[in-house]
């Protein structure tokens, strides 16, 4: 294989990377919409209701649950 030859491979594989790295980050954004309305329905259900610091940590906290689930999840379905 030629030099040319082997810089357009990596080429059209670096240039798939980025593109599914902007697909990826794009759903990334979606499920950042979506797990923010879940958290704060679940803030108002557990009665932590407010602007404080602890409210926030609450929120943190439970996406953080949530975020753990779907990774283990995930792992599990790739094999």
């Amino acid at each position: 294989m030629s030099i040319a030859s082997d810089l357009k491979k990596d080429a059209r594989k670096h240039a798939f990377t980025a593109i599914a790295a902007s697909f990826a980050f794009v759903m990334a954004l979606a499920w950042n919409d979506a797990l923010q309305g879940v958290v704060q329905k679940a803030v108002v259900y557990l009665g932590l209701v407010g602007e404080g610091y602890l409210v926030k940590l609450a929120a943190a906290i439970i996406v953080t649950i949530i975020c753990v689930g779907g990774i283990i999840a995930a792992s599990k379905l790739s094999g």
